[in-house]
């Protein structure tokens, strides 16, 4: 074995642990981000026009109607999860939308002026302005 082979195959060791740690790494962060954790203490802020309506804890399961001068909308929360399950609206878009129940998702009823958001009861670190 010539001294030349001896470091190509020191080469190729320290290349395939580099790219071995970096594989790890990089799936780790892939899990990290694809995945983002509900967390404990988080609540559905509902409003009509621009006015609260109710807050719903999603630890709670929780049946709710709103009847607005537009209309009604069946409100469902189940296993930290909130979805509008039906509205006499023309174009059913809140009800084909998917449970929503991670911070800052929203499900909007433009017919009827509705918003429901995800909002956590913890402070936020930076106002609306600094985001």
């Amino acid at each position: 074995m010539s001294l030349k082979e001896g470091q190509n195959n020191k080469t190729l060791k320290n290349d395939l642990f580099i790219l071995i740690v970096f594989l790890l790494i990089s799936g780790c962060l892939f899990i990290v981000f694809k995945n983002p954790s509900r967390t404990d203490g988080e609540y559905a802020l509902i409003t009509v026009n621009g006015e609260e309506y109710a807050r719903l804890d999603l630890d709670t399961d929780t049946d709710i109607t709103v009847s607005t001068d537009k209309g009604i909308n069946s409100i469902h929360v189940s296993d930290g999860m909130i979805s509008v399950i039906s509205a006499d609206c023309p174009d059913q878009i809140c009800v084909n939308h998917a449970a929503i129940g991670y911070d800052k998702e929203t499900i909007v009823c433009l017919p009827h002026k509705l918003v429901i958001e995800i909002c956590s009861k913890k402070e936020a670190d930076v106002d609306a302005i600094s985001q």
